[in-house]
């Protein structure tokens, strides 16, 4: 598990907003205090018609190992369009 995916579920609003290669930052309660770094693999090309998301897979260096599939983390996307922070998504 050196190297673990974290599928974002994001909404439909957000998606225009990714590429692939954009960078992730991840924090979990098992690690308190730590950020993974990870970045954006692949952008879902279909949209759930009940939740109006889409799926988006990052991947995550885990060289610690602390992280362990099926564990919820918060993840942090920088966006580059002027005016806006970033994008948040609980997963």
């Amino acid at each position: 598990l050196k190297t673990v995916w974290v599928m974002l579920e994001v909404p439909q609003l957000e998606v225009s907003k990714l590429r692939i290669g954009t960078p992730v930052k991840f924090t979990s309660e098992v690690a308190p205090g730590m950020t993974f770094d990870g970045q954006i693999t692949r952008l879902g090309e279909n949209f759930d018609p009940n939740s109006h998301s889409v799926l988006v897979r990052t991947q995550i260096q885990n060289s610690s190992g602390l992280l362990k599939p099926g564990m919820m983390v918060i993840a942090k996307v920088h966006t580059e369009r002027p005016g806006e922070s970033g994008l948040i998504v609980d997963t």
